[in-house]
């Protein structure tokens, strides 16, 4: 298929070049679109650092380092848990070192709250639970408010990064930004926002000194963000706004109102001490930044998804009880674990997803592989994505209310089916020696401890071996009529094997009593109205509802076989259409509540339209390069599907939220 092999080609060819504007005698060229294999370097920030700034921007790693990690505990003297590399050589007693990726939770560091004796003997609480002391937003009700971890920075490091002076520019070099990336609509259509995060050791409003200000704190997060929209074709961004965002304010401005270096970059002004960001320096910095230092974020941007430490939701810096206005939020994710989730706060909603590939992500990872950076997942065995439909509907419907908190636990894998995976235990995608616990038992055990707001699923494709009959039917001509068997897919069976059409039709009947087995396992704590399930894409349908002929080739133009327009139709009509059939008829025999109009809001974005941007499913091509020569991807949505699938389950959410279950 043309398309397809087009698209390799200019995956391919981008990855070798950071950005690469269009030429006015390109036929596909669009106003404003700049075209670029990483956005998240080719749109990072110029940064001009105050003249007087005492506090320069830090890698969390040095922070890490450089920090003593104790347990805060009221009315008792805090608990030294670790200390990093640095701070431990000032210790007259070393204590264990700290380490990054136990602060993600691989494996979490675990405290008990203290007695009245100020033992350690209360109820205990990891690296995952947001425990950092002071802060209310998601934690845990039992949690006592100055309770919890923390770093604490030594003072030697509150200088940070000092610049690199050379002549009369001084320029910053050799600490990281960190990029977070969010599916977002622009004007209708699919874009981007690039959230960049910063770190500094101190914030001290005004170059005041501890004690002067009562906003002073060690680790001050600052972040921008670009938003961009995603132009005809991969790879081709047009750049929207900035949003520069302080304590009191969120202001986004138009990117024609912003000063831009080298094309892409936008400029911006730090203020003294505090360092929030503006677009237009103020008179005190405007007359100083001409011995201002430079910061190229550019230079140096990772995936914060990558990051060990990533998840943490202990404090950054040391809590002082005496000081109020403590700190700015620390990047983590939105969404939690059960165990963390389970003792949330009144005023939370719980949101929890569970099913197969549709709902983990699959074909939408959080960090798309390429040269020097692996494919990232939240969960690699399973797939698992917060930018799958279920958790960018989770986050819109938050959005939608302010007032309203809301906490996601993702527990969807891909390649799932009712009885492996759903009801029972699953070796996940990609297998690692660890298998995935029964999802329901997940589910029941965290409503034995909170009440669940909204559970999202999305079960059956599996049950009748989608992925395995477009092989067959690439495999084998005429694939219908034809003998199947769902272990060898690439060929035809031997003599006395069901037909395709056959197995179809016993593996329907099988899963209505496989949804029905479901819900009876599943808790009564649930009510069954807040269960949601969204019927599935058809792939396969193009323009004009037409319908594909798919001849698959992989990223280097070889043919994989084909699907003829004929055999699109039939697995439409055979097993697309008929799975949805079953997947209503479960909701209405167990009172569930059903997303309607998946496979009609897919109708003319299946796998063979052009351009790029009328496209919602993932190629064979884009999956082998954004997954890391993984296929799993092709056929499922990609970000504009997952999105499209968000905005439709969003006004469920919404509803369910309005009306908590408890």
């Amino acid at each position: 298929m043309k398309a397809v092999a087009t698209l390799a080609v200019v995956v391919l060819i981008g990855t070798a070049i950071a950005v690469l504007a269009l030429s006015d005698d390109d036929p596909t060229a669009e106003p404003g679109v700049v075209r670029t294999a990483n956005p998240a370097v080719a749109f990072a920030p110029l940064i001009h650092l105050h003249a007087k700034e005492k506090s320069f921007p830090i890698s969390a790693r040095a922070f890490i380092e450089s920090s003593y990690f104790e347990w805060s505990e009221p009315a008792c003297t805090d608990d030294m848990v670790a200390a990093g590399q640095r701070a431990n050589l000032r210790l007259p007693e070393p204590e264990p070192q700290l380490e990054e990726r136990r602060l993600g939770g691989k494996p979490p560091y675990r405290h008990a709250v203290a007695d009245v004796n100020c033992r350690p003997r209360g109820r205990s609480y990891t690296t995952l639970d947001r425990t950092a002391p002071f802060d209310k937003r998601g934690r845990p009700t039992t949690l006592p408010l100055d309770a919890g971890f923390y770093m604490n920075l030594m003072t030697p490091a509150y200088p940070g990064q000092a610049p690199d002076r050379r002549g009369e520019q001084a320029v910053l070099r050799g600490v990281p930004v960190y990029v977070e990336r969010r599916d977002e609509e622009v004007s209708g259509k699919l874009g981007q926002r690039l959230i960049y995060w910063m770190l500094y050791p101190r914030n001290e409003p005004g170059g005041k000194s501890a004690g002067e200000s009562p906003l002073t704190y060690e680790a001050d997060w600052e972040r921008v963000s670009v938003l961009l929209q995603l132009g005809r074709h991969d790879g081709r961004y047009l750049p929207v706004s900035v949003r520069l965002e302080s304590a009191n304010e969120i202001r986004d401005v138009a990117w024609e109102d912003v000063a831009l270096e080298d094309v892409t970059h936008p400029v911006l002004f730090n203020e003294h001490g505090s360092h929030t960001s503006r677009s237009d320096p103020d008179g005190d910095t405007a007359k100083a930044c001409a011995a201002c230092a430079q910061w190229e974020t550019w230079r140096l941007v990772r995936e914060l998804p990558a990051e060990p430490w990533y998840g943490y939701g202990g404090g950054w810096g040391h809590w002082d009880r005496d000081v109020t206005g403590r700190g700015r939020r620390a990047p983590t994710w939105f969404s939690s674990t059960p165990e963390a989730a389970a003792a949330g706060p009144e005023d939370d909603r719980l949101i929890v997803s569970i099913g197969d590939s549709v709902a983990s992500g699959e074909g939408n990872p959080d960090v798309s592989s390429r040269p020097g950076q692996p494919v990232q997942w939240l969960l690699r065995r399973c797939h698992r994505s917060l930018r799958s439909g279920h958790a960018q509907a989770a986050a819109r419907a938050a959005e939608a209310d302010p007032a309203v908190t809301v906490t996601f636990v993702p527990l969807a894998c891909s390649g799932a089916t009712v009885p492996e995976g759903l009801t029972g235990p699953y070796d996940g995608a990609e297998r690692d020696g660890v298998s995935e616990p029964a999802q329901v038992d997940r589910v029941n055990e965290l409503a034995r401890r909170r009440e669940i707001d909204a559970l999202l699923l999305s079960i059956g494709a599996n049950d009748l071996h989608f992925a395995e009959i477009v092989h067959f039917c690439l495999a084998v001509p005429r694939c219908a009529s034809k003998r199947f068997d769902p272990e060898e897919p690439g060929r035809e069976a031997a003599t006395g094997t069901q037909t395709l059409a056959e197995v179809i039709r016993d593996e329907l009947r099988k899963l209505k009593g496989g949804y029905a087995a479901f819900n009876r396992r599943l808790s009564k704590r649930i009510a069954r109205d807040r269960v949601v399930i969204a019927e599935y894409l058809d792939p396969t349908v193009g323009a004009g509802s037409g319908d594909c002929h798919m001849r698959l080739v992989d990223f280097i133009g070889g043919d994989l076989g084909e699907v003829t327009r004929a055999e699109a139709r039939w697995t439409r009509e055979n097993v697309v259409q008929p799975l949805n059939a079953a997947v209503r008829a479960a909701a209405d025999r167990h009172g569930w509540r059903l997303v309607e109009g998946v496979d009609e809001a897919y109708a003319g974005h299946g796998i063979c339209v052009e351009p790029d941007s009328e496209r919602w499913v993932r190629t064979l091509p884009e999956s082998l390069v954004l997954q890391g020569l993984n296929h799993r991807g092709t056929l499922h949505p990609n970000a504009r599907g997952h999105l499209a699938t968000a905005r439709l389950i969003e006004p469920v959410l919404r509803e369910l939220l309005l009306t908590p279950s408890r």
